[in-house]
């Protein structure tokens, strides 16, 4: 690759099974390395404009990529070919993601900082498809039901286990889940106090996760929206002794000593709450 002062690496870079790695470059070229041996790459992909972002699918057939010219590939490994996703990718693709059969890839979308902005000078992104995640198939490139649209970026979104619905996560302060057949939002938004960066998907279907930077992650159910967080700190507690199973001390009933090491055994330590007294 070339320096490419104004391209970072593809997504900050992308895992793609066992040993590789995703990465494109100011040089127009998105690879796929291998990391053992470390150096090996497959035949490059090349298009008339840098890439800032992409994905791998779950089998690693598939390459996804969008590019600075408004457009998105499905780059077909272990061939020549590409399908183009259908439309221009006018906004700032914030992230790209397969579904776990890698049927449906989506693009979560917003306002890019550098324009294009409306003519009066407001500041406000010319953007016809900003602050959406769009999903597509990925044997036609075509779109797969409405747009998902949010009132301001869409910074992260993932696909249930079953593929058949969407989190999405906004600088809008809030995340919504989505059924991917009809475009509509299942549930009330789940609010946080700023921007929500992050979503995931329990294993079961039946939970999401969401992360802001005000209060951490919270939990919610993803049929009802609610918010099991506070279920959880209403009703859980310790069922073991928080400290003083190990107690710190110098006397001869202490188990460790001012040092942390346990008494009578060489090279042992104990180092976490349970040295504690009491408290």
């Amino acid at each position: 690759h070339r320096p490419f002062p104004s391209w970072r690496l593809l997504d900050g870079g992308k895992m793609a099974g066992p040993g590789r790695c995703q990465a494109a470059c100011a040089d127009r070229a998105v690879r796929l390395w291998e990391l053992d041996p470390v150096g090996e790459s497959t035949v490059p992909f090349f298009n008339d404009a840098p890439a800032s972002h992409g994905a791998i699918s779950p089998d690693v057939s598939l390459v996804a990529t969008k590019h600075a010219d408004e457009r998105a590939f499905l780059w077909i490994l272990d061939s020549d070919k590409k399908i183009a996703l259908e439309g221009k990718f006018s906004g700032h693709v914030q992230y790209l993601a397969f579904s776990a059969d890698g049927k449906r890839v989506l693009a979560a979308n917003g306002s890019s900082p550098w324009g294009p902005f409306t003519s009066d000078n407001t500041g406000e992104s010319a953007y016809v498809d900003k602050n959406q995640a769009s999903v597509y198939d990925t044997a036609t490139g075509k779109p797969v039901g409405p747009p998902l649209k949010h009132d301001n970026t869409v910074l992260h979104a993932s696909f249930s286990p079953d593929a058949e619905r969407i989190v999405t996560a906004s600088e809008d302060k809030t995340a919504r889940v989505w059924d991917l057949a009809t475009g509509e939002a299942l549930g009330p938004p789940l609010k946080h106090n700023t921007a929500v960066r992050y979503v995931a998907w329990c294993p079961d279907g039946k939970r999401v996760a969401t992360a802001a930077w005000d209060d951490g992650v919270c939990i919610w159910d993803a049929a009802s929206g609610e918010q099991l967080k506070s279920i959880i700190r209403a009703s859980a507690g310790t069922g073991y002794h928080p400290v003083g199973t190990c107690r710190m001390g110098n006397d001869e009933m202490a188990v460790v000593d001012p040092q942390l090491r346990v008494r009578g055994v060489a090279g042992l330590y104990v180092a976490d709450a349970s040295i504690m007294p009491r408290i």
